[in-house]
């Protein structure tokens, strides 16, 4: 059983989750990603586009016509083997760099205290 994203059930490693006590895991089967329970949801036009842009890739850098089908294949296992990783890197990008500004935030935000009987 891996570790798995509470809010997007998107699964990540082991050490990830172990870094993260805060934030609620959930856990998923393997099998239940051999399965393709657990993925990514894209808009049919963006699904469309990525096709298109999987046979192009394929056709321009490997040399290798392929059909929707192949390309639709590809997706999907993309999606489900390599989605997760690369978004849970942006999750994690994004918790630090919020981190980041909350710790700044005493001091970009102080204003000075008592400040009335100073100024007479």
């Amino acid at each position: 059983r891996l570790p798995l994203c509470y809010r997007c059930r998107t699964l990540y490693s082991s050490t990830e989750a172990s870094v993260s006590r805060t934030t609620p895991v959930r856990t998923v089967d393997v099998e239940s990603l051999k399965e393709g329970k657990v993925t990514i949801k894209l808009s049919n036009e963006t699904e469309q586009r990525l096709i298109t842009s999987i046979k192009r890739f394929f056709s321009e850098v490997m040399e290798q016509e392929i059909g929707d089908l192949k390309a639709s294949l590809f997706l999907k296992y993309a999606l489900q083997e390599i989605g997760p990783c690369v978004y849970n890197k942006a999750v994690g990008d994004a918790q630090s760099s919020i981190q980041s500004m909350v710790s700044e935030i005493d001091s970009t935000c102080y204003e000075p205290e008592f400040l009335y009987w100073k100024k007479k």
